[in-house]
């Protein structure tokens, strides 16, 4: 018998319906959806990056456009575009990877942090220096406070099994969250072009910034 595959939950499912919903509105990260931002073949060509499996940096690109805009507008300074500019997002992307990806596509949380950290001692940022530092955590209580308090969480799914889990191994970047019953449902930009809902024991590692 043929394995039913997991498809991407594009909308809220029924059993969500009604409840709390706690984190950043969908009208601050819906522009993450657009082509700029998604991690596919498909953007290589129209946006000068290999798209395909760098969902790492992609992620970590949208985290601090996010934080630059509703945070702290001294994250990202000197850029060569403005934010409303679809090149702004490949100067962005294409910044970040050679010091989370290399040599090839696939991140892990140290790197993730390493490129957070590089960015912030580039000429293109003037963050105060110990503000905003990101740290991986496995502690979803640490994801849920985040995300209450308007901070979007890295997070990094493992689940290969396709029939669990659409996206395997795959970073998504949560900003919102439903608690059912003792289960916690994230909202996450899934650099597919989609605010997706998890079950959140997808997350194997998550990581956040101090604030």
């Amino acid at each position: 018998m043929k394995k039913v595959k997991a498809k991407v939950i594009k909308t809220k499912p029924d059993f969500l319906l009604g409840l709390n919903e706690y984190g950043i509105e969908n009208s601050k990260v819906s522009i993450y959806t657009n082509r700029q931002w998604i991690n596919s073949t498909k953007t290589e060509y129209g946006y000068g990056y290999l798209g395909f499996g760098i969902c790492g940096s992609v992620c970590t690109a949208i985290c601090l456009s996010y934080l630059n805009n509703n945070i702290d507008n001294q994250i990202i300074v000197n850029e060569p575009y403005e934010f409303i500019d679809g090149n702004f997002a490949k100067w962005l992307i294409h910044l970040l990877k050679p010091h989370i990806e290399p040599p090839l596509p696939g991140a892990f949380g140290k790197d993730i942090i390493r490129g957070i950290k590089w960015f912030y001692n580039s000429k293109y940022s003037n963050i105060s220096k110990g503000k905003l530092l990101p740290y991986k955590t496995n502690d979803i209580n640490k994801y849920k406070k985040s995300i209450r308090d308007g901070y979007p969480v890295l997070m990094y799914l493992n689940k290969i099994d396709k029939t669990i889990s659409p996206y395997g191994l795959h970073w998504v970047v949560g900003y919102k969250y439903i608690e059912y019953m003792d289960k916690t449902f994230f909202q996450v930009i899934d650099t597919w072009g989609y605010l997706a809902y998890i079950d959140g024991k997808l997350i194997k590692y998550g990581v956040c910034f101090k604030y």
